[in-house]
């Protein structure tokens, strides 16, 4: 490379006068012929590298790639890019995570071939429409706020970046209250807050709303069935199921019903209820799947059946054994339905299933509709199975809002949704930031080679930014600092520590290091420091010192040089 670039003294002069040139400078570099050879025709080439087989073939990419990241060095090391490509980042265990180096999750992550949600990157302007796409994963705000993976903790940063409450990133309570909320109630929370973008977020996580939708329990009628298969016959009365906790608790799970156990007063007067008769207690009840429940169990002609057989002379045949709604249903339930038409060709399901579940229908004109009403109620019934249960806008929610035994019927079958293939696809914007980024360090490689503290001073606060966006956890990112070269050189010489320090025990060496830090400037935690106008001070007191010990000792240079290996 032919590059050289321009510096204008040392300390914090020189500083100062590559701050104000680097644009120009770095517009220099990219007409490079170097430069311009290995980084032709990557904007245009990275949508067809969709694999980790992909980057590893194609030099030009994958110099450019790691390069982005300072990882250019090791373009060789083809065994350990592809276990650090191939991993996922949001995996706490996976080797990125594993590694004191941070650069390899952030390699990891961006390109993100081995997780969910694809390619995502700070800088690329499809990024933040990519990650929106993404809040449907999270079912509460913890699951969000207080992750310790990486990929969770990017997520939540663009969120933030995206609805411009970049100002809100660390007070996670407040971002719990605001996430709680339910954006369409007018008195809560977030609505109170008067911030707009405020109530956008919310509704972007809509969290209100998956709670309100949650299903209502794990039993579906396969496993209704299997509890009931061996017991329907010893059941005779309502007592013989309440001696059985465990069924009633299914029975009420798969109706929808489980907080009515707490009353079983009530319960009893349901079951035993006349159906026939409108003013019964069942028929009385404002949710119609108490109904429901009375006539799939029958109990008072199961009782009357069991008086006939108790009855029956000695020497003859009693009556069969009571067969019922229940018992029907145990005995089509076999194997769970793949698709909402294997309902239709299980004829059990399609003589019982509907009766059971005490759906009602409306009665339609079949001459206007151009339809008779049996095929009306098969699309209806077809609808409502193929419904995605946690969609609060689907079919099954829409209907089972007005009559809850249609949603209660679709949680029964829990029917899979079809899996729709993700596709590799990287957001606007993001090979022009991994460009983007390859030019910095090209430029700041550029510069150490000519003046290293110059180098260590621009890398400084972009280095430690991507410290603290690896982990929450102060410790862990004291350990990355020491794990790096250019972030220890500036801190030992800040805090004047001496040569020896480095041969301390690593935990002896993170405790002394914080200790020092709290004892200069007033706090240990480096998201404070990146925060506040301590981290111009120490790029400052970094320059200076640097500047004196380069005058008083000669050949610091070379000894700074060693610190890029």
């Amino acid at each position: 490379m032919n590059f050289t670039p321009v510096l204008s003294g040392t300390g914090l002069v020189g500083y100062n006068f590559l701050v104000r040139t680097r644009d120009e400078q770095q517009e220099r570099l990219a007409q490079d012929a170097v430069i311009q050879r290995e980084t032709e025709g990557f904007v245009e080439n990275l949508a067809n590298i969709r694999t980790v087989d992909d980057l590893l073939a194609d030099r030009n990419a994958l110099t450019v790639a790691l390069g982005a990241f300072g990882l250019q060095d090791e373009i060789g090391n083809t065994g350990l890019l592809r276990q650090v490509l191939e991993a996922d980042p949001s995996d706490s265990d996976s080797l990125p995570n594993r590694l004191s180096d941070t650069r390899y999750l952030e390699l990891a992550t961006a390109f993100n071939f081995g997780g969910e949600g694809g390619p995502q990157l700070e800088g690329a302007t499809g990024t933040a429409s990519a990650v929106v796409e993404q809040l449907g994963n999270y079912q509460t705000p913890d699951d969000l706020l207080l992750s310790d993976s990486s990929q969770d903790r990017a997520v939540l940063r663009q969120a933030l970046a995206h609805f411009d409450l970049e100002q809100f990133s660390r007070n996670t309570d407040f971002l719990r209250s605001v996430l709680e909320s339910d954006p369409a109630d007018p008195n809560s929370f977030v609505n109170r807050m008067s911030n707009e973008n405020l109530v956008r977020f919310a509704e972007a996580f809509d969290f209100a709303g998956k709670q309100a939708s949650a299903p209502q329990g794990e039993t579906t009628i396969y496993s209704f069935a299997d509890a009931f298969r061996d017991e329907a016959a010893n059941l005779e009365t309502v007592d013989d199921l309440f001696d059985r906790p465990d069924l009633l608790e299914a029975a009420l799970d798969l109706f929808g019903l489980e907080e009515a156990g707490d009353d079983l007063d009530y319960l009893r007067d349901v079951f035993n209820s006349d159906l026939d008769d409108e003013n019964s207690v069942a028929n009385l009840a404002e949710d119609p799947r108490f109904a429901a429940l009375a006539g799939a169990f029958e109990f008072p002609d199961r009782e009357a059946h069991a008086a006939l057989i108790a009855a029956t002379p000695e020497g003859e045949e009693p009556p069969e054994p009571f067969e019922g709604k229940l018992e029907d249903m145990i005995n089509a339930a076999g194997e769970p339905l793949e698709e909402a038409g294997d309902y239709f060709v299980n004829f059990g399901f399609l003589l019982n299933a509907p009766d059971f579940f005490g759906l009602e229908f409306f009665d339609i004109n079949e001459d206007v509709r151009g339809t008779t009403q049996n095929a009306y109620e098969r699309d209806y019934l077809q609808r409502v199975l193929e419904s995605d249960l946690s969609d609060p806008n689907s079919f099954a929610n829409f209907v089972g809002a007005r009559d809850p035994r249609f949603e209660t019927f679709a949680r029964a079958f829990d029917i899979p949704q079809p899996v729709t293939e993700e596709v590799f696809e990287y957001p606007d914007g993001f090979a022009q930031a991994i460009l983007d980024r390859y030019l910095d360090q090209e430029f700041l490689t550029s510069v150490g080679e000519a003046d290293p503290t110059m180098r260590f001073a621009l890398g400084f606060e972009p280095g430690l930014e991507s410290v603290v966006a690896t982990t929450d956890n102060n410790d862990a990112q004291w350990f990355s600092v020491l794990a790096s070269n250019p972030l220890r050189e500036v801190f030992e010489v800040v805090l004047g520590l001496p040569s020896s320090f480095g041969a301390l025990d690593i935990d002896r060496q993170a405790r002394d290091i914080q200790d020092r830090t709290e004892a200069f400037f007033g706090t240990s935690d480096l998201s404070e420091l990146l925060e506040s106008e301590n981290i111009e001070t120490i790029r400052n007191r970094y320059l200076a010192q640097s500047s004196l010990d380069s005058s008083a000792g000669g050949g610091t240079s070379s000894v700074l040089l060693s610190l890029f290996a």
